[in-house]
């Protein structure tokens, strides 16, 4: 909302040597808005919604990637923290029990059991202290990465350091810029605590316990390593806004729903608005170290199915998940072209995953729209063919009965319905009054 357009314009002149194209972007800029039928006038931001919006914030925030490359090469400083005092003493300890220890090898059998105690407690003291020396005010680094207008700054050195870098960052946007930081989400957080970065927890880990590589030598592999976890809250409270989960007044801990827009589905696309929300979920966290959480996730989704589709069918949850499982896997089956197939609830796990991503829509969290956007009443019409004589030609009628319970079986089209557990029926108007008149089989 608070781009300035004159900047953005000069930006723009950098690279764009053409007048003509600036002008089109002006008039994009200064279109206006509708509200209320009435007309307001835009003097700063890009249109929401507009095609350009997105591109021209990342142009206009370029400016601010490109002073935090310059910022880093003046704020970075030293080439290596310095050796940790105590880290190098009990070093020093540890050669000299090795050494005493090989010198005491099958001579004395008391002595030697007594150093290789005392050698293992030693190696154990050492995995609890660091190699480098924390807080060396000789070694400064900085880290900077952004997402639209989102972004999150790591500072290796002191508190004083991180206040100093978000005053100069903030004086960089207000004068070149004209935006201003906010004070409620620009935070300063110590490592040892997570601070929320596209909808993540971020960390360092201070793991120093050492593990044996491929190659024999033994490294702390989680020694201060950036660390990424799934805020379950988060997780939940987007449950919980579907209306898939409540809070159990009794116990305090979440409780499974069902959810009366998905009712009208068919079982397949209540289904699969399930396995959407649960492979989207995972796709987006599947880099985060606590990603096995999502079983109990998992659980209330599922669980949550069962009671969408028991009040579907009007029936009990026990009942409702009988009817669909087979060798005590939940499956829909349907019919296509190449025949009959069938789709069960997702069952592939949730392991946490180290290879790089290199999917493009990584980003995306779950959508349901594509299930959802048509009934299969709808569909069904729009083929505009009779399920009955398979006519093609002139307008489809919808013949629908109150309960399925009130067909007796007795009639072929009766059966069919049943079979397809429809209380509708899509025929051309021939069928549709032979039907009224006990005249269609």
């Amino acid at each position: 909302d608070n781009i300035n357009h004159h900047i953005l314009i000069n930006i723009l002149r950098k690279r764009i040597d053409d007048e003509q194209f600036i002008s089109l972007i002006w008039k994009f800029l200064r279109a206006g808005y509708l509200e209320d039928w009435k007309f307001h006038k835009t003097f700063s931001g890009t249109p929401q919604g507009g095609i350009l919006s997105p591109l021209l914030a990342n142009i206009y925030l370029n400016e601010l990637d490109n002073f935090m490359s310059r910022y880093k090469s003046t704020f970075d400083l030293g080439k290596a923290k310095k050796t940790n005092p105590a880290y190098s003493r009990i070093n020093h300890q540890i050669k000299k029990a090795r050494k005493e220890l090989w010198e005491a090898k099958g001579k004395d059998e008391i002595q030697e059991k007594e150093l290789g105690i005392t050698l293992r407690k030693l190696l154990a003291e050492r995995e609890r202290i660091p190699q480098r020396y924390p807080m060396d005010e000789n070694y400064k680094r900085i880290q900077y990465v952004r997402y639209a207008d989102d972004f999150l700054i790591g500072v290796i050195g002191s508190k004083e350091d991180a206040y100093r870098a978000k005053k100069d960052i903030a004086n960089f946007l207000k004068s070149e810029l004209k935006l201003t930081l906010s004070e409620e989400k620009t935070l300063i957080t110590n490592t040892r605590h997570k601070a929320r970065f596209l909808g993540y927890d971020v960390k360092v880990g201070r793991d120093f316990h050492s593990k044996r590589r491929s190659d024999g030598i033994k490294t702390r592999a989680f020694s201060l390593k950036c660390e990424l976890y799934m805020p379950t809250d988060l997780v939940y409270s987007r449950l919980f806004k579907k209306g898939a989960i409540k809070v159990n007044q009794k116990t305090g801990k979440w409780k499974p729903m069902h959810r009366p827009e998905l009712i009208k589905l068919v079982p397949l696309e209540i289904l699969r608005n399930y396995n959407a929300q649960i492979r989207g979920t995972y796709q987006y966290y599947q880099l985060a170290v606590n990603v096995c959480h999502l079983n109990s996730y998992k659980y209330l989704l599922e669980y949550s199915m069962y009671k969408t589709l028991a009040n579907k069918y009007r029936t009990t949850l026990s009942k409702a998940k009988r009817k669909f499982m087979v060798n005590g896997i939940f499956q829909v089956s349907y019919m296509t072209k190449s025949g009959k197939k069938t789709e069960v609830l997702y069952d592939k796990g949730f392991r946490r995953n180290k290879a790089p991503i290199t999917k493009k829509d990584i980003e995306k969290l779950p959508s349901e729209v594509s299930y959802q956007s048509r009934t299969s009443l709808i569909q069904r019409l729009v083929a505009n063919q009779c399920e009955w004589c398979k006519a093609e030609e002139g307008s489809m009628e919808v013949h629908h009965v109150r309960k399925l319970k009130n067909l007796k079986g007795k009639k072929k089209w009766e059966r069919q319905m049943i079979a397809r557990n429809r209380k509708t029926m899509i025929l051309c108007r021939k069928c549709h009054r032979d039907l009224h008149n006990g005249k269609l089989d």
